[in-house]
């Protein structure tokens, strides 16, 4: 005998059933009724539950078995609330968008961290979302890109190159303004590109033979630097050229240098550690840096009065121990009068040595 009200039964059993309140149960336990239920307790169930109304809890429901909200595909929205954020977890069923800490998500997946910044995770989507906020989403397949302010800003393409400002970027890394002012790339096998340019502007880029380094501006090669380490640069010469530097230089007054060697009576210099006094008008000039070897270019002048009339005197520079050898660590040099080369000390001399 079920139980009744007002002559129906409300609870029915057989030996595989149990019904509550509708006249045939399909199922282990099946509710029907046209209000709410509210379980305060815990609710522990292995079979199939079916609720048609509303369902509180304030218990635990364990669930051993699939559990499928919205079934029929209805208007019904799914929420779940932590402990300070009523929409930990929000499923809007009309939109069939997923928010995470907002109950109106406006893409497909919305994880909000606050009011002004939002995270967009549409990895499914070819198109970018018209929002403010950023974004991350899969523009073709195998792509990724990384957007703010409804726009791309960064590309993963499916070779595994790297654009910024740029959709399609043609080489591992590629850096671009939106005209186009700077442009960045990697060795893709045929050429090995430090930082390019555009025309207008100033960068770096590398020869194909992936060694050499050239200076662009205004979209021409103004400078490189060789293999062998040579700055070649267009300085007078009509075109890129090599530069041959000045390896040492001094300014010193002889009168004044003295033995030991010493910096006592150098004005200026380069490279330069010291100068000896050999004697009257004859000096060595010590590099700090020794040359690479002797072949090396010595010019310089000396003055034997310091002031505007004072008499212009030979400078004999490079005379070593050794006749026609110059010394990769000092050159020698001598000051003297006239023709007849008398020995006398200049009260400014200057040297400077090329290689």
């Amino acid at each position: 005998m079920w139980p009744t009200v007002g002559g129906v039964a409300v609870i029915r059993w057989t030996s595989t059933r149990r019904t509550i309140g509708q006249s045939a149960g399909a199922n282990d336990v099946d509710v029907t009724h046209f209000g709410d239920t509210a379980q305060t307790g815990n609710v522990t169930q292995t079979g199939n539950v079916i609720q048609t109304g509303n369902w509180t809890l304030t218990g635990d429901v364990n669930v051993t078995g699939a559990a499928v909200f919205n079934e029929a595909g209805a208007d019904k929205d799914f929420r779940v609330e932590g402990d300070t954020d009523a929409n930990l977890l929000f499923v809007d069923a009309s939109t069939d968008r997923v928010g995470i800490g907002t109950s109106s998500p406006n893409e497909k997946f919305v994880v909000a961290g606050n009011a002004s910044v939002d995270i967009y995770k549409l990895l499914g989507n070819t198109s970018a979302p018209s929002s403010t906020d950023a974004f991350i989403y899969r523009p073709a397949d195998n792509t990724l890109g990384f957007g703010t302010a409804s726009a791309e800003r960064l590309r993963i393409d499916s070779s595994g190159n790297v654009g910024i400002g740029t959709s399609s970027p043609g080489d591992k890394l590629v850096v671009a303004a939106s005209s186009g002012a700077v442009y960045a790339a990697f060795n893709n096998g045929t050429v090995n590109t430090v930082l390019g340019v555009s025309a207008g502007n100033v960068g770096l880029l590398g020869t194909t033979t992936n060694q050499d380094l050239l200076f662009y501006a205004n979209n021409a090669e103004r400078a490189r630097i060789t293999t062998a380490g040579l700055l070649q640069f267009n300085s007078g010469y009509g075109s890129v050229a090599t530069a041959f530097g000045c390896r040492a230089w001094i300014n010193f007054d002889g009168t004044l240098v003295t033995n030991p060697a010493s910096t006592t009576g150098i004005r200026g210099s380069g490279n330069v550690s010291s100068v000896l006094d050999n004697g009257t008008g004859d000096y060595t000039i010590n590099f700090t840096n020794a040359m690479p070897d002797g072949n090396y270019a010595a010019v310089g002048l000396s003055k034997e009065y310091d002031n505007t009339t004072g008499t212009t005197l030979n400078l004999y520079l490079g005379k070593q121990t050794v006749a026609n050898t110059l010394n990769a660590n000092f050159v020698r040099v001598f000051s003297g009068t006239g023709g007849s080369g008398t020995a006398t000390d200049g009260v400014a001399i200057t040297v400077a040595v090329f290689r």
